[in-house]
């Protein structure tokens, strides 16, 4: 299943005015289809994934190549299909220790119904006036 960006790329594209100019800023950069089917010189990503970006960053940083991940989801995949779902799980349990972001892209292209949720602890926003005495 793709994400809803995936699928709008052709109407994203057709809608704006980009000649390349400047820096392209993807505020929730979720798989990067906008990003990779636009291919700009200069870019920003954010999303509220920290797991996500920290992927991107070991891409950018060349810790994850296209031959690392290729190399890393067969031999991943391999006792995948031997063990299931035992294997699947000691990923995600190795991946909670390490956030290895191999692990990651893994846990991600393999997940049972095509979802995977990373659970972030809630947050406390205080509004300051609250803590004015």
């Amino acid at each position: 299943m793709q994400g809803i960006k995936t699928r709008i790329v052709p109407h994203i594209r057709a809608s704006m005015d980009w000649h390349g100019r400047g820096r392209w800023i993807e505020p929730f950069v979720g798989s990067a289809a906008v990003l990779f089917n636009i291919n700009p010189d200069r870019a920003l990503l954010g999303d509220t994934n920290v797991h996500l970006i920290r992927f991107y960053k070991a891409v950018q940083e060349n810790a994850v190549t296209a031959n690392s991940a290729r190399s890393f989801l067969e031999l991943e995949g391999a006792y995948l299909m031997r063990d299931g779902q035992d294997h699947y799980y000691r990923v995600r349990e190795r991946f909670n220790r390490c956030c290895d972001p191999h692990d990651f892209l893994f846990l991600n292209r393999s997940s049972f119904n095509l979802k995977f949720r990373a659970i972030l602890k809630p947050i406390r926003l205080i509004h300051p006036s609250a803590t004015m005495g």
